[in-house]
């Protein structure tokens, strides 16, 4: 890899927030400013649907100049931790996917400044949900100097709309019975969304370790600054552990549709 340059150093920091959650990270410096990301992306889309190995090789940064990595964070074709900066493996991991018939679908496309770029594309491959198509949201960076792909970031499926804002129609609890429902929805919620959302994650073997109403629950701190009081009064704080990962922690409120879970907070 280059040597860690100012430049490298924003390059990797990018990328990082990118496999800890496909967040907003900063913009890596690039020395010929913005430029337009889309056409090499549909270059590769293309290349990897058509399984031609020379043209993906082709488009990406080699080590040293550029390349920072190529990651998967789910649960076919995974590529994470030091593998995922490996340049020299990146044809081979491109083979393999062929074997697979990976192909993607890009649905959403924005671009940001510097060569930052987010997507949503649709990903199918044999190893994945039996070969169903599932959605993938994701972020990369384009070298606007050499016009390669120096990052390439795939995470799990967009969350819910209704999963961070506040929750809006919540009812008032009705005492401890509510906190069963509210358990239930969580594992529920862990199962059906979560285990989309984060692909990584053991949801199998997750455990609900703690139930208690937000006002009550030191965690339960965070409902109020956001959303009031009285949104914290009307809910419920879950807790669960997962395998080999920090413990976390779900706000769940009831609604005219139901249990709603709306906000990781730990």
């Amino acid at each position: 890899m280059e040597a860690c340059t100012g430049s490298t150093r924003r390059r990797l920091a990018v990328a990082a927030a990118v496999l800890v959650g496909l967040a907003a990270a900063p913009s890596p410096a690039a020395a010929a400013g913005d430029c337009a990301t889309r056409p090499t992306v549909d270059a590769f889309v293309a290349a990897l649907n058509g399984g031609d190995l020379d043209r993906l090789d082709e488009l990406f940064a080699p080590a040293g100049t550029g390349w920072v990595w190529y990651f998967v964070n789910d649960r076919a074709g995974r590529r994470l931790g030091a593998e995922a900066g490996q340049r020299q493996t990146l044809r081979s991991y491109f083979a393999r996917r062929i074997a697979r018939h990976e192909t993607l679908l890009v649905l959403r496309f924005a671009e940001s400044v510097n060569g930052n770029f987010t997507f949503l594309v649709r990903r199918r491959a044999d190893d994945l949900h039996g070969g169903r198509p599932v959605d993938r949201a994701g972020k990369g960076w384009l070298s606007c100097e050499t016009g390669k792909l120096g990052v390439w970031g795939l995470g799990g499926a967009p969350a819910p709309k209704t999963f961070g804002p506040c929750v809006r129609g919540a009812l008032p609890l009705r005492g401890p019975g509510d906190l069963e429902p509210a358990t239930a929805a969580v594992r529920r919620f862990l199962r059906v969304v979560y285990a989309e959302h984060a692909p990584a994650l053991d949801v199998a073997h997750a455990r609900i370790t703690g139930a208690a109403p937000a006002a009550d629950n030191v965690l339960g701190y965070a409902a109020r600054v956001r959303c009031g009081r009285a949104v914290q009064r009307r809910t419920v704080v879950v807790e669960v552990s997962f395998p080999r990962v920090r413990p976390a922690a779900f706000y769940v409120s009831r609604t005219r549709a139901g249990w709603l879970v709306w906000r990781r907070v730990s």
